[in-house]
């Protein structure tokens, strides 16, 4: 089955004003299609922002995001659901030291509200840095886990970073992971993958030894999962098939961020 479609997409582009130091953006979009099938499909779309400047590091955002299909669209691509989700936003930056951002969001079309999320990151120099991750549900009443990610690096030389995870519901460390990658000179190099979790014990210990031989690589490396000790030889121009530094057995890439929540 053939179908065919044809209508007006109309984009209103957005206009911002700016009152002191609070600004407002708003913009649109109109699409109306039509299908061979004799079924009909348009869709309404409005995107306003609000921003305001509280003081020289701290900023605020307020956006509406409203979306409104109406009629029946025959093609997947043209599926549209309806949505009206309304965001806050606090954020307070300090260049090259600092930035706390605080994140809230309610779904005004399925009456839910999205978790309260706390991002921050401090450098106390241009090579250490501390990250902190939470947030707090509001439809399960419950707070997420906090985590904590500390990066140290130095030019070339060394790069390190060391997370923990807490769950502040049950009182307890849930994971804590490490890794480093340290090269005492340009011929040598030194990695060290740890874990720790809280169901699993230290279940993960990996090293490995680099040695530069000009044209080829020789390497030396421990992996405690599996119990293995490998060495390696290789020419630069063709790298060992062997499994990637990092990989757990089961095919999982080690990762010490602690990434997202949602």
């Amino acid at each position: 089955l053939t179908i065919y479609r044809s209508g007006v997409d109309l984009r209103l582009p957005g206009r911002e004003r700016q009152f002191g130091r609070s600004r407002l953006r708003t913009s649109g979009r109109f699409r109306q299609l039509f299908y061979s099938d004799d079924s009909a499909q348009w869709v309404g779309e409005v995107h306003t922002e609000y921003r305001r400047e509280l003081s020289g590091t701290w900023n605020s955002r307020v956006s509406f995001d409203y979306v409104r299909p109406n009629g029946y669209a025959p093609l997947r691509l043209d599926l549209v659901s309806p949505s009206s989700i309304a965001y806050l936003q606090l954020l307070r930056l300090v260049p090259d030291k600092m930035r706390v951002d605080l994140t809230f969001g309610r779904d005004l079309h399925n009456n839910y509200c999205q978790d309260a999320i706390l991002r921050s990151e401090f450098m106390f120099s241009p090579r250490n840095r501390l990250e902190l991750q939470g947030g707090y549900s509001v439809e399960a009443a419950q707070w997420r886990p906090i985590n904590l990610r500390w990066i140290y690096a130095t030019p070339r030389r060394w790069w390190s970073a060391l997370t923990v995870n807490y769950d502040l519901d049950d009182s307890e460390l849930t994971n804590v992971s490490m890794d480093i990658d340290y090269e005492p000179t340009d011929k040598w190099r030194v990695q060290f993958l740890g874990g720790y979790s809280s169901f699993g014990g230290f279940d993960q210990a990996d090293f490995r030894i680099t040695r530069d031989l000009h044209c080829m690589l020789a390497s030396l490396t421990y992996i405690q999962s599996t119990g293995e000790i490998r060495l390696g030889l290789g020419i630069k121009a063709f790298p060992s098939a062997t499994r990637t530094f990092g990989v757990g057995q089961r095919g999982q890439y080690f990762e010490s961020n602690f990434g997202d929540q949602y």
